[in-house]
């Protein structure tokens, strides 16, 4: 899902529930946004209080790097429920509290919490024992694909035309001779026989 960068706000219930239930959902933000990453960092989070996240992303199981901008200052229970492709989540500088350890419950996968130093991301990712990076100085890893490599089939060498071609003629040819050489010496045999008894008759009717 790409949004136009026009959109500056999103809101959602108090209850949160707006992204639940995507697990084919990879990508999700303005033009150029990678893919795997949900990208909430360019607009500013609005709810009815600042109780967000109830089941928010829950069931996003396909998502790999969520950015949460402005405006997102608490994440409640079961945020992350399923999310278990999750490694990497950057929090904005005025996030302050998690609502209790089922927010996290469901993010088996998450390596990474990205923000400013010395903000309350930094004591999560502390509590969590997932690694914590400044968000200036963060450069996520890129996922190279796996290279395909096609098999060039082996292609057998173009034979010399001159020393290994067959001359299939001359095979034909003495085989049509030799064919002619049999036919003529069994009427040569024949006829030599025929010749012998009508010698033979003769001499005994002398």
């Amino acid at each position: 899902i790409i949004f136009p960068e026009t959109v500056e706000e999103w809101q959602h219930r108090n209850s949160g529930y707006s992204m639940t239930g995507l697990p084919k959902l990879t990508t999700f933000g303005p033009e150029g946004t990678p893919d795997g990453v949900v990208d909430f960092s360019e607009v500013t989070v609005l709810g009815q209080s600042a109780y967000h996240g109830r089941y928010w992303f829950s069931g996003c199981s396909a998502m790999t790097t969520l950015k949460l901008g402005e405006g997102v200052t608490m994440l409640a229970q079961n945020t992350f429920r399923a999310c278990s492709a999750l490694t990497t989540l950057y929090l904005p500088e005025c996030f302050a509290s998690v609502e209790n350890e089922t927010a996290f419950e469901g993010a088996t996968s998450l390596k990474t919490i990205v923000g400013v130093p010395g903000s309350y991301a930094e004591t999560l990712a502390k509590n969590l024992g997932v690694e914590f990076a400044d968000v200036d100085s963060y450069v996520p890893e890129e996922t190279t694909p796996e290279e395909t490599t096609t098999a060039t089939p082996e292609t057998s060498a173009t034979p010399d035309d001159t020393t290994k071609t067959e001359d299939t003629t001359g095979v034909d040819q003495a085989t049509q001779t030799g064919d002619v050489n049999f036919s003529m010496i069994a009427a040569f045999a024949i006829a030599a026989l025929g010749a012998a008894v009508v010698i033979l008759r003769k001499r005994s009717f002398n």
